[in-house]
């Protein structure tokens, strides 16, 4: 089974804001970008959307 698109997305983001957390100097800076990173994986465990409109 391949991966779409967006899926590909939320996964990179996911990475990327989790790096951003761990290299934040600033203890909330660093909580902001965990929250994005927690946000993009309870998307991607939604699954993908049948309807692509739906966003």
């Amino acid at each position: 089974m391949t991966q779409s698109p967006e899926q590909t997305y939320l996964q990179r983001r996911r990475r990327e804001s989790l790096a951003r957390a761990e290299a934040a100097a600033d203890p909330m800076i660093g909580k902001i970008h965990r929250e994005f990173a927690a946000r993009y994986a309870a998307k991607l465990e939604d699954g993908p959307r049948l309807n692509p409109v739906e966003r």
